[in-house]
């Protein structure tokens, strides 16, 4: 394994604010090797080979979790859409391609996913061997990142996902396809595993009571969700300005990434016909959880190329806001709209107009679908272009009962070619020949359904 697969240039800093034996300014100081030179497996048995270890896959969470994954969730759902001068080959939509004939099928990235997870996992067995409790801060950073994940995968691919273990020294277990439930599980499972080490940091201590919470909210535990949420303030959030220099973080920010290669997007309003209205007719008004830019008449224009707001922006792992939105849901699922509006209003009080007014307060619409219509609203405004909106989608049509040709994009898409969108709902697996599940592990049957 070369160096740069394990660090992606030491793009990474250490900085868990508040933890304790995180200390790995050695490590990033000697991040000085040349292209193709290998790790000697004696290094990374080591203290300093373990904390090399942990870069590394860092850095592959980094890249593949919250930087390519947004864009494909992005483009998958209505929050960008393709330029009409871009070719639609090799790119995520839901469009109608076989999904069992390969070379016809657009894949989203499984593996990619998957080799995170391996990595972290790595990670872990290292970090827990070679450093013992002064390891704690790391291990519990590395069981959130595995958190986050596996509710990358839970949200985002269809149910059956295999997730094969492949424990540092060659052991191999070959897994089951897991259901999309059983994938959140394991979201919680890790979260518990690093809440159980994060006890002195009160920042990593709320990330992973986050994103617990998360992965309850996902599989209709709104209470036991709620209840994690409680004594997370509004104004908390965690995440990182992703840059290889001083990243100039306040005590409560820790690790995030930049949104990805959005030269070949634009934002819309109305996608695919379902889509929300992104952008405000009065630029005034323009909601900035939705960040544009304005023309030179004053006029709203769609954010492309090196001027969409994307590159270097903070992506939130986890927030006082979702905690808010997550507790309007529990209210909205046992019919108290009075604590419902409270929740929704104060998360809308944390965000501005583009005139600079804090965004006013809004009103009970009077109805329980009008509720469940305003919440997915508020998270999709809040989340946007964080990862978010596919899960949402999905939990709509599975806990809500709604039909998702009334919420995913329909009719012909974007781009050059304006194929129409399948009945596809979930990102698809591996398909035959080009996967390592599909190759080598027996018990992985695929993907279950296509549905929500």
């Amino acid at each position: 394994m070369s160096l740069p697969n394990l660090l992606y240039r030491s793009s990474i800093v250490c900085l868990l604010v508040g933890a304790v034996g995180c200390s790995l300014s050695s490590i990033t100081d000697s991040a000085k090797t040349t292209d193709g030179e290998l790790v000697d497996p004696k290094v990374v048995e080591s203290k300093e080979g373990a904390q090399w270890i942990y870069l590394g896959a860092v850095a592959k969470f980094y890249h593949e979790v919250t930087g390519l994954m947004l864009m494909n969730v992005g483009r998958f759902t209505d929050e960008i859409a393709l330029l009409s001068t871009k070719n639609q080959a090799g790119l995520d939509a839901r469009i109608n391609v076989s999904t069992t004939t390969p070379g016809n099928r657009v894949l989203a990235g499984i593996g990619n996913i998957h080799s995170v997870k391996v990595q972290l996992e790595q990670a872990i067995q290292l970090v827990s061997k070679h450093h013992g409790p002064a390891g704690n801060a790391i291990l519990a950073h590395s069981y959130g990142l595995l958190a986050m994940t596996y509710l990358s995968v839970g949200d985002n691919f269809c149910s059956g996902i295999a997730m094969s273990v492949s424990n540092y020294g060659g052991e191999l277990i070959l897994g089951p396809g897991l259901s999309t439930d059983s994938i959140y599980a394991r979201a919680i499972t890790a979260a518990d595993k690093g809440l159980a080490l994060a006890v002195d940091s009160v920042p990593l201590t709320r990330f992973l009571k986050g994103l617990k919470a998360r992965a309850l909210n996902a599989t209709g535990k709104y209470k036991a969700a709620a209840d994690l949420t409680s004594d997370i303030p509004d104004d908390y959030v965690i995440s990182e300005l992703f840059q290889p220099s001083a990243p100039g973080l306040s005590t409560d920010f820790q690790y995030g990434s930049r949104v990805a290669y959005t030269e070949n997007y634009n934002v819309i309003n109305g996608k695919g016909g379902n889509g929300l209205e992104w952008i405000a007719m009065n630029p005034a008004d323009q909601d900035m959880r939705i960040p544009i830019r304005l023309g030179t008449s004053g006029v709203p224009i769609l954010p492309v190329n090196t001027d969409f707001p994307f590159d270097n922006r903070r992506i939130s792992f986890f927030s006082g806001a979702e905690a808010r939105l997550i507790e309007a849901e529990y209210y909205l699922s046992i019919d108290n709209p009075t604590e419902f509006m409270k929740k929704i209003n104060a998360v809308r009080r944390l965000y501005k107009y583009r005139s600079g007014a804090v965004l006013a307060d809004t009103v009970d619409p009077g109805s329980h679908d009008a509720r469940v219509d305003l919440l997915f609203r508020e998270r999709a405004y809040t989340f946007y272009m964080t990862g978010r909106r596919l899960g949402d989608l999905r939990r709509l049509t599975k806990y809500y009962g709604r039909d998702p040709e009334t919420i995913w994009p329909t009719g012909r898409s974007e781009g050059q070619q304006f194929i129409v969108y399948g009945d596809n709902y979930v990102f698809v697996p591996e398909f035959e020949g080009l996967g390592s599940e599909t190759n080598f592990n027996p018990n992985y049957k695929g993907c279950e359904s296509y549905e929500p």
